[in-house]
């Protein structure tokens, strides 16, 4: 079997430049669509379940803007409400709005400030 030279693009050979552009433009395409198809079933969801979808644990962690091991230590900590169902366990968007209000610390005024000197 011959050698392929450098510059050949047959079977065994590389993608050009413009072939590489075309695919990271339709790689791209596709990512979008993949985001809308995820919100588009956020949404049913929320309307299926009402105000209090329950979230899985992974989509928590984006929620909160933390690792995904952080909600399931608050699961395992029993920090916060969950349901389990079988094996999986979710939790309720509205447990997770009461969690982060109970964190919120309000800034302190200039009032605040004299009145605890």
């Amino acid at each position: 079997m011959p050698r392929q030279q450098s510059g050949d693009t047959g079977r065994g050979g590389g993608l050009s430049e413009e072939e590489r552009q075309i695919l990271l433009a339709e790689l791209a395409e596709i990512t979008a669509e993949l985001d809308e198809l995820h919100t588009r079933t956020r949404q049913i969801t929320a309307r299926v379940h009402g105000a209090d979808a329950p979230i899985a644990a992974r989509e928590t962690a984006e929620y909160l803007n933390t690792s995904p091991r952080f909600p399931r230590r608050l699961v395992a900590e029993r920090r916060i409400r969950f349901v389990k169902l079988g094996r999986f366990v979710r939790i309720p968007e509205s447990s997770l709005r009461e969690f982060v209000s109970a964190g919120l610390v309000e800034p302190m005024t200039a009032s605040d400030v004299w009145r605890a000197v």
